[in-house]
């Protein structure tokens, strides 16, 4: 009796063990499939937070291209510029902001193309960047040096021009230079001279997708552009002048680009030649968020105004959370 006795306890324990093991593993399966759920709504929510941020992109685009004298005659109205706008989606919400992108010194304008096809140094966009950082506190010769060095991280060739910098400058820092356009103004601080540079100066910088010396919208600009206005015009203006005649633009904004300079620093009759200013900008940027109950997904678009309809030509995403 003893020994069958030991056997039914054995038997118990063989089979309270067996239970114990599928439990473990029914709660290890529910645990993976909960996770794989939750994945897939979590994937289903991103994926209809991006095609509702594609959707916004292309209300933006329209707006940006009805505005009034964007590809021709007229003034271009100012009240759009940092305006935030919530648009109602279902389960959510989008929250826009449209901005002037062009009123910041496009690096990549520090080189154009040749008629071989090869990017080269552009000398005026050069000395104009020096201008700029000399204005935002870089001494003269650092800031004439970190210029030219941006100019040879993007120029296809391996000579250092003036004051400038190639590969030999980087070998010890194990990379070398791009000799390619810069899509991220961050990733400058690479560049030679710019470590110490870069933090002064980043708002004021952007990298279009384009090589031409940077044409800035004086009715959208503000009082911390006034460092780039005063480089681009230095025989008019210097930066408190500058930032002096922003601050006196009248609310509808300067009907001529010639208004802007003040009447005092012109020769009697004389026109000036201000290539660089305009009254109407060529370039956006749209900052959104999607929220979709808990999800939120940003993204950061710049549209080219030039065309018209106005196109998204560069985007990035914001993480999911």
């Amino acid at each position: 009796m003893k020994r069958r006795a030991s056997e039914r306890g054995a038997a118990l324990v063989t089979v309270l063990l067996l239970v114990a093991i599928m439990s473990a593993l029914i709660a290890v399966s529910f645990d993976r499939l909960t996770l794989a759920i939750r994945r897939e709504a979590n994937r289903a929510r991103a994926e209809e937070a991006r095609l509702n941020l594609v959707s916004a992109e292309a209300i933006g685009a329209y707006r940006i291209t009805t505005l009034e004298g964007l590809t021709g005659g007229g003034g271009q109205p100012t009240g759009w510029n940092g305006q935030v706008v919530t648009l109602p989606v279902p389960g959510g919400r989008i929250v826009a902001r449209v901005s002037d992108a062009g009123n910041c010194f496009n690096v990549n304008a520090l080189t154009r193309y040749d008629e071989t096809g090869a990017l080269v140094a552009q000398p005026i966009a050069i000395t104009q960047l020096a201008q700029l950082l000399e204005f935002t506190g870089t001494p003269a010769t650092d800031a004439a040096r970190a210029a030219a060095a941006i100019a040879d991280w993007i120029d296809a060739d391996s000579a250092p021009i003036s004051g400038g910098a190639e590969d030999e400058a980087y070998s010890a820092s194990g990379y070398r230079a791009a000799n390619a356009p810069v899509t991220n103004v961050a990733d400058l601080w690479r560049v030679e001279g710019m470590k110490a540079v870069l933090p002064r100066v980043a708002d004021l910088l952007c990298a279009l997708p384009e090589h031409t010396v940077p044409a800035y919208n004086i009715n959208t600009m503000q009082a911390k552009h006034a460092p780039l206005l005063a480089a681009a015009v230095p025989e008019l203006f210097t930066v408190a002048q500058a930032a002096e005649q922003i601050r006196r633009r009248p609310a509808n904004g300067y009907a001529r680009v010639t208004d802007l300079a003040d009447s005092s620093r012109r020769s009697s009759g004389a026109d000036f030649a201000l290539p660089q200013l305009r009254t109407q900008s060529s370039w956006f940027r749209l900052d959104m968020m999607a929220e979709l109950g808990e999800t939120r997904m940003s993204e950061v678009a710049l549209i080219d105004g030039r065309i018209s309809p106005a196109r998204v030509v560069r985007r990035s995403y914001g993480e999911l959370r």
